[in-house]
């Protein structure tokens, strides 16, 4: 609950813990009619991107500049309490680099070294 004053109330803490379309809050009050919000979205993790790119290295060593990657809603705002147990992505918050087939000229090419991350 929160506290009213001049006839207006403040709710300064409310949020949704999963994703989805269409949600309404309700409103009331004893002695007063209930009201209800205009429907609203509440995005969730969506997207991934890349906001250090991987600069290059020598053949078995660490690449110079590792990269690092958001997870992002769709409309590119990062995910902050993004966190392994509340991702709410479906397969689960691990994120797994590959390299991708057709790039790098040689096609027995892979990455070395932990390719997943657990998003925390």
């Amino acid at each position: 609950s929160v506290r009213c004053c001049w006839g207006q109330c403040l709710f300064t803490d409310l949020g949704v813990s999963k994703a989805g379309e269409a949600y309404v809050i309700s409103f009331w009050a004893p002695g007063l009619v209930s009201v209800v919000s205009e429907p609203f979205e509440v995005l969730g993790p969506s997207r991934i991107a890349v906001s250090v790119n991987p600069e290059g290295g020598l053949t078995t060593q660490l690449l110079e500049t590792q990269p690092i990657v958001r997870i992002t809603d769709e409309r590119g705002t990062l995910m902050t309490e993004c966190q392994e147990q509340s991702c709410h992505m479906d397969s689960g918050a691990v994120v797994t680099a590959v390299i991708k087939d057709g790039t790098g000229g040689l096609p027995l090419a892979y990455l070395q070294g932990n390719q997943t991350a657990v998003v925390v």
